[in-house]
């Protein structure tokens, strides 16, 4: 899953670069699209770092549980 985001990351920041060139657009329509991709990549990023920071979360969080019943067991069986 981490590398899945990872690359949905690099995916998005080379998007948001592409958009940031044409945002520098003599056109008008294209400049107003363009915005339009920067503010929905930025969006995508901002809900990726969080799913991804959640996801560290988790992942401590079952360690945790993980050792914790580890340690009741091993003191269940030495009572």
């Amino acid at each position: 899953m981490k590398r899945d985001l990872s690359r949905s990351r690099s995916a998005l920041m080379r998007a948001l670069k592409r958009a940031e060139q044409a945002l520098n657009s003599k056109d008008d329509a294209t400049a107003i699209r363009a915005a339009h991709a920067i503010a929905t990549v930025v969006g995508s990023v901002v809900k990726l770092v969080e799913v991804s920071e959640l996801q560290a979360r988790v992942e401590e969080l079952e360690a945790r549980v993980a050792e914790l019943a580890g340690t009741k067991m091993r003191s269940r069986r030495t009572a």
